[in-house]
């Protein structure tokens, strides 16, 4: 499956299989479920439900969450993610993530 955000971004999602559930909108994907992200993010489960209506995706399942920018790999289970891959809410983790502050003199500018 490809999604499209609205500067044309691609993201990529990948299973072995799926059901779509037509009366909610909710894609049930299951078995090597892959996210490929534009800019080279990552996140693999073994089960993974996109919601299309909202243009998000959640699981229960354990996942590992790949991010080249900062070289982190975050292994968790259960999380909530937009379908670019820009937001994560990852409901436990287990590895290291590096986390951005911003410049107090930035947010003045």
């Amino acid at each position: 499956m490809e999604i499209f955000n609205e500067k044309n971004e691609k993201t990529t999602i990948e299973a072995d299989y799926g059901v779509l559930y037509s009366k909610t909108s909710i894609v049930d994907l299951r078995g090597n479920v892959l996210i490929k992200g534009d800019d080279g993010k990552k996140l693999a489960t073994s089960q993974l439900y996109y919601d299309r209506g909202n243009e998000w995706a959640f699981t229960q399942e354990k996942f590992t969450f790949t991010n080249p920018d900062d070289g982190t790999v975050m292994d968790g289970e259960g999380m909530d993610i937009q379908k670019d891959l820009k937001f994560l809410n990852a409901h436990k983790t287990y590895g290291l993530m590096l986390i951005k502050e911003e410049d107090k003199e930035e947010k003045n500018d």
